[in-house]
């Protein structure tokens, strides 16, 4: 089983995976902006209701 997963990262070539980490992490980063700023105006708002 092994043997088998090390025989297809050496088919694959590197690109492919340098190209799906910057994919990942480029999704993880613009899902962290969206996350924040949704949550920036969700807790500024009961703060301007209070006021």
């Amino acid at each position: 089983m092994e043997c088998c997963i090390i025989n297809r990262l050496r088919t694959q070539p590197l690109w492919f995976v340098l190209v799906f980490l910057v994919g990942l992490f480029t999704i993880l980063r613009f899902a962290f902006i969206y996350f924040r700023c949704f949550a920036a105006k969700y807790l500024k708002a009961p703060n301007k209701v209070k006021k």
